[in-house]
């Protein structure tokens, strides 16, 4: 265990994805309270560089664009400043080679790092305790053991920095994000449970959000107060969106991940990927709901089940 006394300038290096971001900002927020006067700088995608910024967590962001251009730049860039402490959040080759090229008298790295990221530096966080598997959050928690901090529980996240744009859903709405990043983790029932979301609750918008650009569901010819917002709510401005939202339902995502981060009331859908590792967090609270399919396979999840689920988070 460190000390963190003289701990004042961090470099926290996670560049995606959206859903780990969200992880990272949750320690971040506890890394800031429990050390005055702390800077912390964040290497970030240029995709993901303004939720990070809307946080209101972070001083600098340090932009990375995926390219070998844009990764020699951003290394260049950590280069130029000196840290107290790195904290390579990702764990793999290139946070590994981010963290070589900072100027720092500490460097911490996970202890499931992969591709030879953990050459890198000299010290690991611990595992969590007990047996696994670990949830995502409780990996990265272990950071703030491993710099003599007080191990405290996340807390709900403001995003204080992120202004809703015009247009966005209105205050009570539901919001649905049927996309997942991987295919095979996508519920094909959104379509079906926006109709029916629809007839039960006419006085409410049901929102439909994502970065696509095909039709809503399968389901044919929507109400219409399912609205379609896709493009139309940046990324930044994804957490005001979803502050007076009445509840989310998602995929395995980074949205499921940030609106449980926020406090929201969230249903997330499962199918091959386990929710005790990457369900809405923490998993013990009230609002924060996972459905998964019968031997991991979502096609079991039935649109019934998930409505109920709403109802029930809604009264």
């Amino acid at each position: 265990m460190l000390n963190v006394g003289g701990f004042v300038r961090i470099l926290i290096i996670k560049p995606s994805s959206f859903g780990d971001i969200i992880h990272g900002l949750l320690v971040a927020e506890r890394l800031r309270s429990q050390i005055p006067g702390v800077q912390i700088d964040w290497v970030a995608r240029d995709i993901f560089a303004g939720l990070v910024e809307a946080s209101g967590l972070v001083d600098r962001v340090l932009l990375f664009k995926r390219s070998p251009g844009g990764f020699v730049r951003v290394c260049r860039e950590i280069r130029q400043e000196t840290y107290d402490v790195v904290l390579d959040m990702q764990g793999l080759a290139r946070s590994g080679i981010m963290t070589f090229s900072a100027k720092a008298k500490v460097k911490l790295g996970r202890f499931d790092a992969r591709e030879g990221s953990r050459f890198f530096y000299k010290v690991s966080i611990p595992k969590p305790p007990g047996p696994g598997p670990y949830h995502a959050v409780e990996i990265l928690r272990q950071f703030q053991r491993s710099m003599g901090l007080y191990d405290l529980d996340p807390v709900a996240l403001d995003f204080a920095k992120s202004a809703a744009v015009p247009g966005s859903p209105p205050e009570g709405a539901i919001l649905l994000f049927p996309e997942s990043r991987r295919a095979e983790k996508e519920w094909s029932g959104f379509g079906e449970l926006a109709k029916r979301l629809a007839a039960k609750y006419p006085d409410r918008t049901i929102g439909w959000l994502g970065t696509g650009d095909g039709p809503m569901g399968s389901s044919g010819q929507m109400p219409g107060n399912v609205v379609d917002y896709r493009g139309k709510v940046p990324l930044a401005s994804l957490p005001a969106a979803m502050r007076n939202a009445s509840c989310i339902v998602a995929n395995d995502s980074g949205p499921m991940h940030l609106a449980a981060a926020m406090g929201r009331p969230v249903i997330a859908v499962f199918g091959p990927t386990d929710p005790r590792q990457y369900g809405p967090y923490p998993e013990n609270c009230s609002t924060n709901v996972s459905i998964r399919g019968e031997g991991g396979d979502l096609s079991n999840v039935s649109v019934e089940e998930v409505e109920e689920s709403i109802q029930n988070l809604l009264v």
